[in-house]
C-alpha cells in the first residue's frame, strides 16, 4: 500500500509565521527595556517604565554607599560634607549631591564621576537655612537628575566655648534724650566679624554678629551708621578693633531714657564687654 505524505495546510503555515513574529517582537522589546548606565560598556542596568504616552520614569540602582555625612551650622551658612563610595564594578558618570531645606533643593557639589571602589567627598560651604538639631533630606543624583541614592543629614553645631576677650570699650552719649550712640574701642583684643550691614548706612537686629549693641536687653536698630567717620556699606563684614569709633543713630529705640541700660556683648562667649546706665 502506498502511503501519501500529508502537507501542512495554509492556515497552519500562517499560524507558525505569526508565532515566530510574536516571539521576535517580545525578545526585541525585552532587549530595549535593559539599558546600560555608567561609562565604558558598563553592565549595570536600569528599568524604564512607560507611564503615559511620551513620558518615562527611570529608577536607578542603589549602587553606592553613603559613608559619611556632616552639616555644621554657623551664623549665616553651613558646611555640608557627604562622602560617597561606588560599589559598582564600573565607573559611575557625572553626579551631584543635593540637600532640601525648607522645601527648596540646594546643590552641595558636583563630581565628574566615581571609579569602582572609589570614595569621593561632596562639600559646600554655602548651604543656608539649616537649624541645629534638625534632619534634612538629601540625595545623590545622576547628570540627568535621576536619584541614585536618597539619605538624611543631621545638622549640628561646631561651636566650642569661645575665649574671653580682653578689651576696653567706652560707651559715649549715654544721656537722656540722646539719639546717637558712640561706641569706642579703646584697646585690647579685636572683635572679628562684629557686624554685617544688610543695607548701606544701617544695621538691623539680624546684622549684629559677634558683637551686639543692646538697650534694655534688646539689640538696637540704627541708621546713619559710621565707622571711623565713613558710612558703612551693605554686605561687608566689619571687624571692630582698637582705635575704631562706631556712630549709631538710633531707630529702635528712637532715643535714650533715664535708667536705660546699654550693653556691648561679645556673643560667642556671652561676655559683657561694656555697660552704661543712662542717668
Amino acid at each position: 500500500m502506498k502511503m501519501r505524505q500529508r502537507g501542512l495546510s495554509t492556515a497552519a503555515i500562517v499560524g507558525i509565521v505569526v508565532t515566530v513574529v510574536v516571539v521576535v517582537v517580545v525578545v526585541a522589546t525585552s532587549a530595549v527595556i535593559l539599558l546600560k548606565i555608567g561609562e565604558g560598556g558598563a553592565t549595570s542596568t536600569t528599568t524604564t517604565t512607560t507611564t503615559t504616552p511620551g513620558t518615562t520614569t527611570t529608577t536607578a540602582p542603589a549602587n553606592v554607599q553613603i559613608t559619611y555625612t556632616s552639616a555644621e551650622v554657623y551664623d549665616n551658612t553651613s558646611w555640608v560634607t557627604v562622602q560617597v563610595k561606588n560599589l559598582e564594578f564600573t565607573r559611575i558618570g557625572s553626579c551631584a549631591v543635593y540637600i532640601t531645606v525648607g522645601g527648596v533643593e540646594q546643590l552641595v557639589d558636583v563630581k565628574p564621576g566615581i571609579d569602582p571602589g572609589e570614595q569621593v567627598p561632596f562639600t559646600s560651604y554655602f548651604i543656608t537655612g539649616l537649624a541645629v538639631g534638625n534632619s534634612y533630606q538629601a540625595r545623590l543624583a545622576s547628570s540627568t537628575g535621576t536619584t541614585i541614592k536618597a539619605f538624611t543629614i543631621n545638622a549640628t553645631s561646631p561651636w566650642l566655648p569661645s575665649p574671653i576677650l580682653l578689651v576696653a570699650i567706652d560707651i559715649e552719649n549715654a544721656t537722656a534724650g540722646s539719639t546717637v550712640l558712640v561706641i569706642r574701642h579703646v584697646t585690647g583684643d579685636p572683635i572679628t566679624t562684629a557686624f554685617t550691614p544688610s543695607s548701606s548706612g544701617a544695621v538691623s537686629v539680624n546684622d549684629w554678629t559677634d558683637m551686639e549693641v543692646r538697650v534694655n536687653g534688646a539689640k538696637i536698630v540704627a541708621t546713619n551708621v559710621k565707622l571711623n567717620g565713613s558710612t558703612v556699606s551693605s554686605s561687608i563684614i566689619y571687624d571692630f578693633i582698637a582705635g575704631d569709633v562706631l556712630e549709631l543713630e538710633l531707630v529702635t529705640p528712637s532715643a535714650l531714657h533715664p535708667s536705660d541700660v546699654i550693653k556691648i556683648i561679645y556673643r560667642p562667649a556671652s561676655e559683657e564687654l561694656a555697660t552704661a546706665e543712662v542717668p
